[in-house]
Protein backbone atom coordinates (compact mmCIF):
# COMPACT_ATOMS: atom_id res chain seq x y z
CA UNK A 1 0.00 0.00 0.00
CA UNK A 2 2.84 2.28 0.80
CA UNK A 3 3.91 1.48 -2.76
CA UNK A 4 0.68 2.54 -4.39
CA UNK A 5 0.53 5.50 -2.11
CA UNK A 6 3.72 6.34 -3.00
CA UNK A 7 2.84 6.44 -6.54
CA UNK A 8 0.20 8.26 -6.61
CA UNK A 9 1.72 11.17 -4.92
CA UNK A 10 4.49 10.71 -7.84
CA UNK A 11 1.94 11.23 -10.32
CA UNK A 12 0.27 13.96 -8.70
CA UNK A 13 3.60 16.42 -8.66
CA UNK A 14 4.33 15.36 -12.47
CA UNK A 15 0.62 16.09 -13.12
CA UNK A 16 0.68 19.27 -11.64
CA UNK A 17 4.33 20.46 -12.59
CA UNK A 18 2.82 19.89 -16.45
CA UNK A 19 -0.22 21.70 -15.60
CA UNK A 20 1.69 24.85 -13.76
CA UNK A 21 4.02 24.70 -17.47
CA UNK A 22 0.66 25.00 -19.79
CA UNK A 23 -0.36 28.15 -17.39
CA UNK A 24 2.88 29.66 -18.01
CA UNK A 25 2.06 30.03 -21.80
CA UNK A 26 -1.60 31.90 -21.08
CA UNK A 27 -3.47 28.99 -21.19
CA UNK A 28 -6.90 29.03 -19.20
CA UNK A 29 -8.08 25.75 -19.95
CA UNK A 30 -7.47 22.03 -19.22
CA UNK A 31 -9.18 19.70 -21.88
CA UNK A 32 -9.25 15.61 -20.70
CA UNK A 33 -10.07 13.68 -23.90
CA UNK A 34 -11.69 10.27 -22.89
CA UNK A 35 -12.03 8.64 -19.78
CA UNK A 36 -8.77 8.12 -17.29
CA UNK A 37 -8.22 6.65 -13.79
CA UNK A 38 -6.21 9.79 -12.70
CA UNK A 39 -8.56 12.59 -14.44
CA UNK A 40 -9.44 13.49 -10.84
CA UNK A 41 -5.32 14.29 -10.16
CA UNK A 42 -5.83 16.45 -13.71
CA UNK A 43 -9.11 18.26 -12.45
CA UNK A 44 -7.51 18.80 -9.10
CA UNK A 45 -4.26 20.21 -10.80
CA UNK A 46 -6.15 22.45 -13.05
CA UNK A 47 -8.29 24.18 -10.27
CA UNK A 48 -5.16 24.72 -8.06
CA UNK A 49 -3.94 26.47 -10.76
CA UNK A 50 -6.87 28.68 -11.02
CA UNK A 51 -7.25 26.91 -14.70
CA UNK A 52 -10.72 25.87 -15.89
CA UNK A 53 -10.96 21.99 -16.63
CA UNK A 54 -13.16 20.09 -18.84
CA UNK A 55 -13.47 16.44 -19.91
CA UNK A 56 -14.95 15.27 -23.53
CA UNK A 57 -15.87 12.08 -22.69
CA UNK A 58 -16.48 10.54 -26.34
CA UNK A 59 -13.78 12.20 -28.18
CA UNK A 60 -14.40 11.88 -31.95
CA UNK A 61 -10.96 13.86 -32.73
CA UNK A 62 -12.44 15.88 -35.85
CA UNK A 63 -13.64 19.36 -33.68
CA UNK A 64 -9.92 20.24 -33.59
CA UNK A 65 -8.44 21.34 -30.19
CA UNK A 66 -8.76 24.87 -29.84
CA UNK A 67 -5.59 27.03 -29.35
CA UNK A 68 -3.64 27.59 -26.02
CA UNK A 69 -6.10 24.69 -24.57
CA UNK A 70 -3.65 22.01 -23.32
CA UNK A 71 -5.48 18.67 -24.41
CA UNK A 72 -4.68 15.57 -22.74
CA UNK A 73 -5.85 12.53 -24.04
CA UNK A 74 -6.75 9.90 -21.26
CA UNK A 75 -6.03 6.01 -20.97
CA UNK A 76 -9.14 4.92 -22.09
CA UNK A 77 -9.81 7.14 -25.22
CA UNK A 78 -10.45 5.28 -28.62
CA UNK A 79 -7.06 4.32 -30.22
CA UNK A 80 -8.48 6.17 -33.29
CA UNK A 81 -9.41 9.33 -31.89
CA UNK A 82 -6.33 9.71 -29.95
CA UNK A 83 -4.16 9.20 -32.56
CA UNK A 84 -5.96 12.57 -34.12
CA UNK A 85 -5.90 14.42 -31.06
CA UNK A 86 -2.47 13.61 -30.79
CA UNK A 87 -1.65 14.74 -34.10
CA UNK A 88 -3.52 17.84 -32.98
CA UNK A 89 -1.12 18.77 -30.54
CA UNK A 90 -2.58 17.16 -27.43
CA UNK A 91 -0.52 15.24 -24.74
CA UNK A 92 -1.44 11.35 -23.66
CA UNK A 93 -1.73 11.07 -19.89
CA UNK A 94 1.59 8.82 -19.54
CA UNK A 95 3.45 11.65 -20.91
CA UNK A 96 1.42 14.11 -18.60
CA UNK A 97 2.15 12.00 -15.61
CA UNK A 98 5.42 10.63 -16.75
CA UNK A 99 5.32 6.97 -16.92
CA UNK A 100 5.39 4.63 -19.44
CA UNK A 101 2.46 3.04 -21.18
CA UNK A 102 2.22 -0.90 -20.70
CA UNK A 103 0.00 -2.75 -22.12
Amino acid sequence: MRRTFTEVRECAAAVEAHIMQTKAFDSTKVVLYGESDIALIIEWASKRAGLEFEQVLQPDGKTGVPEKVPGIVGECADSAAAETLTAQGCISVYEVAEREEQE
